[in-house]
């Protein structure tokens, strides 16, 4: 449904394939995307017996090589290489990969879970009341 919606906004729309993005969430996705859309020009191609429309496909065609095909991430990617200034980055910057992410947010959360427990121990430290013989708790 999407590669056939996807060209149909291609050759109804005058739309270059450059001003059409198609994103999905995984790179297995985009890449049936892509062949199911390439599968569909060719079909085309070979169904239409005037010649406008063939020349009109056979342009789709070429397009297809730089059509923006991909997953959220790498549209997302391409976006700030393309504005760092206004994302306020290095424009060198390189995106992490999933298992740099995983340790980084890994990382994160044990140091705030130890910032939290130490928090919490000087707050009871805190609390306690020396001259109680008895070891109370005051709160």
């Amino acid at each position: 449904m999407l590669s056939k919606r996807y060209l149909q906004i291609a050759i109804e729309g005058n739309v270059p394939l450059q001003n059409i993005a198609a994103i999905t969430f995984t790179d297995k996705a985009a890449g049936e995307l892509y062949k199911r859309i390439a599968e569909e020009i060719e079909n085309q191609i070979h169904s239409f017996t005037e010649k406008p429309e063939r020349i009109k496909l056979e342009k789709i065609r070429r397009q297809l090589v730089s059509a923006n095909i991909s997953t959220i991430h790498s549209f997302c990617i391409n976006i700030l290489k393309e504005f760092p200034v206004d994302a306020e980055l290095d424009a060198n910057f390189t995106p992490i990969d999933a298992k740099k992410s995983y340790e980084l947010l890994e990382l994160s959360i044990e140091e705030t879970l130890k910032e939290k427990l130490e928090d919490t121990q000087r707050r009871n430290e805190a609390l306690w009341y020396p001259g109680d013989l008895c070891g109370t708790w005051w709160r």
